[in-house]
């Protein structure tokens, strides 16, 4: 029983701490999440290029239909397309006539998207803010 009465006081310390902080801390993480999920690709390449240099592949097709793979594979003048399910790696046949544009993965414009985009939002925020702002007024009038 005297444990008891001792960690109450404590477990509400902690909660209200927790408590305090949370909207800090999930706001955080989304942001991490956020930044971590950017995928920049780079401008259109032929599919045989696309083939050839075993990463992250986007196909958009003449219908508007966009789809991603890991990496495409050509066997007998046919190409494939590694794509994860369920932890699985499996390959589908592209349908290379209907394809409008073949984009490739670009770790350059994903870092740099990464990172510079909130950059500049940031800047713009505080630039927007600065342009509303009169200044501290001061009252020499005494």
């Amino acid at each position: 029983m005297r444990l008891k009465n001792w960690r109450q006081p404590v477990n509400i310390l902690i909660m209200k701490s927790i408590k305090k902080h949370l909207k800090q801390i999930s706001l955080q993480l989304v942001l991490i999440m956020i930044l971590q999920s950017c995928v920049a690709y780079g401008p259109p390449v032929a599919l045989e290029e696309a083939a050839g240099q075993n990463k992250k592949t986007k196909i958009v097709y003449d219908n508007d239909v966009i789809h991603r793979f890991e990496y495409l594979v050509k066997e007998d003048k046919k190409y494939y397309g590694a794509f994860k399910e369920r932890g699985e790696l499996n390959q589908n046949k592209i349908d290379s006539t209907h394809i409008r544009k073949v984009r490739v993965y670009d770790r350059t414009r994903s870092i740099t998207a990464t990172f510079l985009a909130p950059i500049l939002v940031a800047g713009a925020a505080i630039g927007i803010a600065a342009a509303a702002w009169s200044g501290p007024t001061l009252n020499w009038s005494d």
